[in-house]
């Protein structure tokens, strides 16, 4: 590696109720019960005319199981109620969607996105049309109703999806992070948003979003930042250690808007009279590599590889092996790189820090098979963004839900 410096850091294990595992498939398939969340759903169903039997079909798997997936009454644990609704099409789904009032989320037949003008895009619409009633929508297209209704991976991600935006939290971490609270801050689309990480133990993850004239971003991050370790205060009392995490690079002015917020903590009495605090960037647009050397092939490094390629940033393989061993057409994963832009004691390791991040990317509640690339810090705070800038404004139901899952 010439003057580089490389290693796996550890995997972590995944907590659940009754037990623990380092696979959340294998967790909840071995009937170790979600971590926490609701005992009771009501679930709603809408579908047109034309597919409402194979949606009908599609609810029952994912609700009572099919194949070896046992359902999502069984593996998570919740009793479902089912309120179905079909409408002529798709044109009716906002009225309709107001008999639906009341259920905890809605799971919604659209057709495939296509790049047709003359063919009307309903996924949006739809998921205005619920924001606006308080109820968090989880979309199937038609090509997954007519093809991989079957599937157990299907099947097994639509529960997981419809749990955690009903409130329910799959899984959590075996072991502490490195700090108090954890903020992911995106910018995008014209929004500032916001998403807050405590109690890995027992996760809980809040969001804040605020909008962006580009003239103002370091004053919204400053106001996002702050707001964020005033929430974190009000769970877990006052803060000794904050990271905060930034999708991409960070400007000068986001430093000093940092540091504005953690002296404005400070005196608030949010944090401790000398807290530590760390800025990183997390960039998932690099060009370096990592690779695992396999004779004469190349396949996907292990997850936890990571190359420091100087003191203050490290390459991380968030993903890869087990879940993606060989390489696809699109070519080996990409790793991410994690860059410490400021600290409040420059003398902390960075490779603990990237271990953080490479541990937040495994709790993604979207998936059971495969995990993300990014840390929910900035993914969901990405995620947030994209839907906001779709038109897609969460209320205050949203509220303690994953609904941008």
């Amino acid at each position: 590696m010439g003057a580089f410096r490389a290693g796996r850091l550890p995997r972590p294990v995944l907590r659940f109720r009754e037990g623990t595992s380092t696979s959340p498939y294998r967790g909840l398939s071995l009937g170790f019960k979600p971590l926490s969340g609701p005992k009771a759903l009501a679930l709603g169903v809408l579908a047109e005319e034309r597919v409402a039997g194979r949606m009908e079909e599609l609810a029952a798997r994912v609700i009572e199981g099919y194949g070896r997936f046992r359902g999502l009454a069984e593996v998570f644990d919740v009793y479902v109620e089912v309120d179905r609704v079909t409408v002529g099409g798709l044109e009716e789904a906002g009225e309709a969607l107001e008999s639906l009032r009341g259920v905890d989320v809605v799971l919604a037949a659209v057709p495939d996105e296509v790049a047709v003008p003359d063919l009307e895009d309903y996924y949006v619409p739809i998921k205005q049309a619920a924001a606006g009633l308080g109820i968090p929508s989880q979309m199937v297209n038609y090509s997954t109703l007519h093809r991989l209704s079957g599937s157990e991976h299907v099947l097994f991600n639509l529960a997981l999806n419809i749990y955690g935006k009903a409130g329910g939290v799959a899984w959590g971490l075996a072991e502490p992070l490195g700090a108090d609270a954890y903020v992911g801050v995106d910018v995008a689309g014209g929004f500032l948003a916001v998403t807050l990480f405590l109690r890995p133990e027992e996760p809980l993850v809040d969001w804040s979003y605020a909008l962006n004239p580009s003239v103002e971003v370091a004053v919204a991050m400053r106001d996002g930042v702050l707001d964020a370790i005033s929430r974190a205060a009000e769970v877990v009392g006052e803060l000794g250690r904050v990271v905060i995490h930034r999708d991409g690079r960070a400007h000068w002015s986001e430093v000093e808007a940092v540091r504005e917020a953690v002296r404005m903590a400070r005196d608030a009495g949010l944090v401790a009279d000398r807290p530590f605090y760390a800025l990183l960037e997390v960039r998932k647009r690099v060009l370096p590599r990592i690779f695992k050397a396999a004779g004469s092939k190349a396949l996907n490094p292990d997850k936890g590889v990571y190359v420091m390629m100087d003191p203050y940033t490290v390459l991380v393989a968030t993903a890869g092996f087990p879940e993606r061993r060989l390489v696809s057409s699109t070519g080996l994963v990409r790793p991410i790189a994690v860059r410490l832009v400021d600290a409040s004691d420059w003398e902390v390791p960075v490779k603990d820090l990237a271990r953080d991040v490479y541990w937040l990317s495994q709790l993604h509640w979207g998936s059971a098979f495969v995990s993300p690339r990014l840390p929910i810090t900035t993914l969901y705070s990405h995620k947030i963004s994209r839907l906001l800038s779709m038109g897609v404004h969460p209320p205050e139901e949203y509220r303690g839900r994953l609904w941008f899952l």
